[in-house]
């Protein structure tokens, strides 16, 4: 099964998933012809989501297997959980949060003491993921919890240093005890959230938090610095790491695309091309959309936060994207 997602809208049709908490598994891939002694290199996979949403299953085990196994690696895939079930907060030893990364890190531990059983090599694990995937990838590789374990990553639009890859302290814990009083748990909260049903919790989430973010900052629960999984912030765990991480980061070439398009962050919405224009988005509406959004850039000056925010999707165009190509 599935880890459930922070909201019900992050639930999958019955017939792709199905979910419980009880959802902590790892998937091992391998070649059929090998024994203990094969000592065969482990890509871990790491699914994406903005540590609110995904699954493993949606991966499945048939393109993976087709892909890597003829080379003899080692496939694994993990899951976590997600949302307030995997990074509420309170700021403090009652409930100090990254839920969801401490779950990750017990896989690697795992599959670094057992994956010789299944023919591998713990010395060559590597990890690998997508967006908050990515992201977590780089967290493991520089948490003292698992740096040891990890001999190197592959983090795809997403790293430890990503701006959202570490939530803002403060809209957590408040996000964290709004939920928690709207099912009426205001003292011992994560004691008292135990008791509390999926769908109540999903309840109180349409009620409080919601589903998207409403700023540059989309999501409502993710990591902190713990002052535990994350002694001190990334740029000092990198630099003080025991074993420097070995890392390939990558990005797409329309990183933002998937979230203007659909419309799926409401800062963004002025930008978003609604889904029935789509097939008459020609080049004059193109430059009509880029009119508006101009326009309203450099004409609401009072809207610091959405100019900010268009400011770092122009940015991501011109200059990350020239980096890249360079």
């Amino acid at each position: 099964p599935s880890c459930y997602p922070h909201a019900a809208e992050g639930l999958l049709p019955p017939q792709f998933s199905n979910y419980s908490e009880d959802c902590l598994t790892l998937n091992v891939m391998r070649p059929s012809r090998i024994s203990s002694q094969s000592n065969l290199p482990v890509l871990v996979w790491v699914h994406g989501g903005g540590y609110e949403v995904g699954s493993a299953v949606l991966y499945g085990y048939k393109d993976l297997t087709d892909i890597y196994i003829p080379h003899d690696i080692i496939v694994v895939t993990i899951q976590y959980r997600l949302g307030f079930l995997g990074f509420l907060s309170t700021g403090d030893a009652s409930a100090p949060g990254n839920m969801g990364l401490f779950d990750q890190a017990l896989a690697i531990k795992w599959l670094y003491e057992n994956i010789e059983s299944f023919g591998g090599d713990k010395s060559r694990i590597r990890v690998w993921g997508l967006s908050a995937g990515g992201a977590s990838v780089s967290q493991l590789s520089i948490s003292p919890y698992t740096n040891e374990y990890v001999n190197g990553s592959f983090e795809m639009s997403g790293t430890a240093l990503s701006n959202w890859a570490l939530g803002k302290e403060d809209d957590l814990v408040a996000n964290s005890k709004l939920l928690g009083m709207e099912v009426g748990c205001s003292d011992n909260i994560k004691s008292c959230l135990k008791k509390k049903t999926i769908d109540q919790m999903f309840e109180a989430v349409t009620k409080t938090v919601g589903y998207k973010g409403e700023d540059v900052v989309l999501l409502k629960f993710s990591p902190r610095i713990d002052g535990d999984f994350f002694p001190a912030h990334p740029d000092v765990l990198i630099k003080n790491a025991k074993r420097k991480p070995v890392s390939i980061i990558g990005v797409g070439e329309k990183e933002d695309s998937f979230f203007i398009l659909h419309g799926l962050a409401p800062y963004l919405h002025n930008i978003a091309v609604p889904k029935e224009e789509w097939p008459n988005f020609n080049r004059q509406k193109f430059i009509e959309t880029i009119e508006k959004v101009l326009f309203l850039f450099l004409c609401l000056k009072e809207n610091f936060l959405f100019r900010k925010s268009f400011a770092s999707q122009i940015s991501a165009i011109l200059l990350v994207l020239c980096v890249i190509k360079l």
